[in-house]
């Protein structure tokens, strides 16, 4: 049974795979570029990008991608270290 999380980003494409193969360097290449698709511990993490957006805001232009994680057969706790892994990555700070 897969398991999927959905996300809206505000990330390019580009920037988007620079981090993920920053947060994920024990994963080598993937082993298939669009969608990513690689292992982690014991599952196997595929991550499909929607077409890039912007988003305006007055007159500021944001990118727009949503981000969806698909988890095989992958036991909890490890969905689970992804997922924190993943968040902690493409968290930014403002202020």
């Amino acid at each position: 049974m897969t398991q999927r999380i959905e996300r809206e980003m505000s990330i390019t494409h580009e920037e988007f795979r620079r981090v993920l193969q920053m947060a994920f360097p024990e994963t080598g290449s993937f082993i298939s570029d669009d969608p990513a698709v690689f292992n982690f511990e014991d599952g196997r993490v595929r991550v499909v990008l929607s077409p890039q957006t912007t988003r305006s805001i007055g007159n500021l232009r944001l990118p727009v991608t949503k981000v969806t994680l698909e988890f095989g057969d992958m036991a909890e706790e490890e969905k689970k270290r992804f997922v924190e892994r993943f968040n902690r990555s493409f968290q930014r700070g403002g202020g």
